[in-house]
């Protein structure tokens, strides 16, 4: 995707946020809707995660929503899940106005999940993982690990936590490991 077609898909994660706070309706998002374009008609897992910059200039996580698999086309995703990462992420509260304006924005688009069967295959910074058992599913875009500074194993024990299992679940060859890459573009 070129760059002017991301600069206008993190314009319209703004505007839909901004719509939020009544500041009008969000031009990009009809303007992008009328295009005939094969990325912006593209359906395929999309996240959109909100930082917000602290002071000392820090960044935290303020909100991050998506969908593992294609949904929506990018165009609609991107619109919606904007809106329910800044207001209904329900690890946070919804984003103030105040707080709006200190906020990064960032697009992910996922490819299809691949299904893995050894940790091998895992390129900690390139491939996103998720792990799956009955209806327990976590994900950790590819960001993460190298942000939290962790190994395969460390990795592999939180997306068990966050699927609500035990740490190392993953051992048991139970579940079900799948990476995926993103093409991610923010502020």
């Amino acid at each position: 995707m070129d760059k002017i077609l991301q600069t206008q898909l993190i314009s319209l994660a703004h505007g839909s946020i901004l719509e939020e706070f009544n500041m009008g309706k969000s031009s990009t998002y009809e303007m992008l809707k009328r295009r005939d374009s094969a990325d912006l008609n593209r359906v395929c897992g999309i996240f959109v995660t909100i930082k917000k910059e602290e002071k000392g200039g820090n960044k935290v996580l303020r909100g991050c929503i998506g969908t593992i698999e294609g949904v929506y086309p990018v165009v609609d995703g991107v619109y919606k899940l904007a809106k329910e990462c800044a207001f209904e992420d329900p690890r946070f509260l919804p984003l103030s106005l105040e707080e709006y304006y200190r906020i990064a924005i960032q697009i992910s688009l996922l490819s299809p999940l691949k299904e893995i069967h050894s940790f091998d295959e895992i390129t900690l910074g390139t491939h996103g993982v998720v792990y799956e058992y009955h209806h327990h599913r976590a994900l950790f875009l590819p960001e993460v690990a190298t942000e939290q500074q962790w190994s395969i194993g460390r990795l592999l024990n939180q997306l068990c936590i966050k699927a609500s299992l035990p740490p190392d679940h993953y051992k048991g060859g139970e579940g079900k490991l799948f990476t995926f890459t993103v093409e991610s573009f923010g502020d």
